[in-house]
């Protein structure tokens, strides 16, 4: 599970669209994808961009 993550977040943060994430991660749902994967990502972002 946590390779998953790590490769998610990979692309998220290579600006990999949120639609090839899908298709890479197998995901049936974009929501899928975007509920479960990049709410870490935008999390990380904001508090950089906080600091």
């Amino acid at each position: 599970m946590l390779k998953r993550h790590t490769y998610a977040s990979k692309l998220f943060a290579n600006n990999i669209p949120l639609k090839t994430v899908q298709v890479l991660l197998g995901h049936s749902n974009i929501k899928t994808t975007a509920d479960v994967y990049t709410h870490e990502y935008l999390s990380k972002k904001l508090m950089l961009w906080k600091n």
